[in-house]
């Protein structure tokens, strides 16, 4: 059963939170139509003709825009691949209004936590809030194996996952927040520390007694 079927009355909106846009400060997309981007490279041609075409959610855009300083509107960008591919498979019909906020890339852990602390409010407003990354995300590794046809685990990138995943089931915000003290976090997620841990902690601000972690 997708969500749109399970909740249909109760979401009124989705806000991604998406890996795959980062910027210089924190941005929420307020275009209408957004377009289907194809941010990644080397797939099938089949793969870039696919459009989703939800409507934007302008008004929800600029309402948490408003209400939360650090948060800027844009209408440059659209459905990266941190958002339709999922999307397209939760909600098929693209009947729910979808608008996307970017990661700042310059930006502590910290200050992420406390921007989805704020952001939790927008539940009780029908807005599903959806974090989407890879908590182990090194292309370069795992690309020298998979394009050989190897798909053996190195050792660390299970260890790295478990450890995280862990730490959201024990509600250990503290350890999250430094995760960099984890000797193998540089080999888990090498390209950033927001492009792993900002969606998390997105997340984590939803942590909820039910919550089952799915890292």
């Amino acid at each position: 059963m997708t969500y749109e079927k399970k909740y249909p009355k109760e979401i009124k909106a989705i806000l991604v939170v998406s890996a795959h846009w980062c910027t210089k400060g924190t941005y929420v997309n307020v275009s209408p139509w957004p377009e289907t981007i194809y941010d990644f490279y080397g797939f099938p041609p089949e793969y870039y003709t696919i459009k989703y075409m939800a409507p934007g959610a302008p008004e929800f855009a600029k309402n948490v825009a408003e209400a939360i300083p650090a948060i800027r509107t844009t209408t440059e960008w659209g459905f990266d691949h941190g958002n339709w591919p999922m999307l397209r498979h939760l909600f098929p019909d693209a009947n729910v209004p979808v608008f996307q906020m970017s990661i700042d890339y310059y930006q502590s852990p910290q200050y992420h936590y406390e921007l989805a602390v704020q952001l939790k409010k927008l539940r009780t407003k029908g807005v599903l809030i959806i974090g989407s990354g890879s908590v182990v995300h090194n292309l370069q590794l795992a690309s020298s194996r998979l394009f050989k046809g190897d798909k053996t685990l190195y050792g660390w990138d299970k260890e790295f996952d478990e450890w995280i995943k862990q730490r959201v089931v024990d509600r250990d915000i503290k350890s999250l927040m430094n995760y960099e003290k984890n000797k193998i976090w540089k080999n888990g997620c090498p390209d950033s520390r927001s492009l792993c841990a900002a969606n998390l902690f997105y997340g984590y601000a939803e942590y909820q007694r039910y919550y089952r972690a799915h890292l």
